[in-house]
């Protein structure tokens, strides 16, 4: 239930004190807001969100498009669950009058915190206390989910690999380049770089440079306001060609490049990037 706003609906306020900007999205039935997290979170929290359903909506639908992260989600202060990372493009009805509160994981923040491998997260939602190692933290009341996954997370060690985070910048930074590039970069085999994706993510490196490329489109889109030509973009993210780019945009936003790049046009100010 990853809260992305549906592209070329909403306007963005920012304001706040040291790090914690804030970022609001509104449309006719839904108001999203998050903030950054503190220096000391940054390394593992994307942002805290909250999302409220006008309550004389029926329903609401939200676009959930694939970025890698997990969230924490409470829906009115209900038991928490994760949502961990989705594969592909999903539309989630929301009942009108509905309020959701949740922590954006960054990629590979979750198995530090779970019990559970990355790979049994992948397109699910689990209830957050099934997840936790110790006996207290399962027991503990957890109807701030916000202070609550800040709190575990102060608690937990270090990162215990920094480099599978390191891979996935580089592959954001170099688009055109394939993944036998990427296992030279890091100095790893094959099958040393998918193993250690798969235990990190989830997934191994093919997919989330496919995920990349598309961010990346969607990136460059907002950045240029939708004045772009598609088969120059195809080329600048690193596709085969624009075919190959509108199947793979397709397939993790369930919208055409089109459709996407006309929505970038009439509204970039609401052509949220979740990167």
């Amino acid at each position: 239930m990853r809260c992305t706003m549906q592209m070329g609906t909403g306007s963005v306020v920012r304001g706040g004190e040291r790090r914690w900007v804030r970022h609001v999205f509104e449309t006719s039935s839904a108001r999203y807001e998050e903030r950054q997290p503190q220096d000391e979170l940054a390394r593992d929290v994307v942002c805290f969100w909250t999302l409220h359903i006008d309550s004389r909506e029926r329903s609401h639908v939200q676009h959930i498009l694939p970025d890698l992260a997990a969230d924490v989600i409470s829906v009115d202060d209900g038991p928490p669950f994760v949502a961990g990372p989705p594969t592909a493009a999903m539309r989630i009805p929301i009942s009108g009058g509905t309020a959701i509160k949740g922590v954006r994981l960054r990629a590979g923040a979750a198995r530090r915190l779970f019990d559970a491998s990355p790979v049994e997260l992948l397109d699910r939602h689990v209830p957050l206390r099934d997840l936790l190692r110790a006996p207290s933290a399962r027991a503990a009341a957890a109807h701030d989910v916000h202070g609550y996954v800040a709190g575990l997370l102060r608690q937990t060690s270090a990162e215990k690999d920094p480099t599978v985070r390191s891979a996935i910048s580089w592959l954001a930074a170099n688009w055109r380049s394939s993944v036998d590039d990427l296992s030279k970069h890091a100095n790893w085999s094959s099958r040393e770089l998918r193993r250690r994706f798969v235990a990190a993510l989830g997934m191994g490196p093919k997919l989330v440079q496919r995920m990349v490329r598309v961010q990346a489109a969607l990136h460059l889109m907002r950045a240029r306001k939708g004045r772009v030509a598609l088969s120059e973009l195809a080329f600048e993210c690193g596709f085969a060609d624009q075919a190959h780019m509108t199947r793979e945009i397709g397939r993790f936003t369930d919208h055409t490049p089109t459709h996407l790049r006309r929505l970038a046009h009439l509204a970039p100010r609401g052509f949220a990037d979740r990167r």
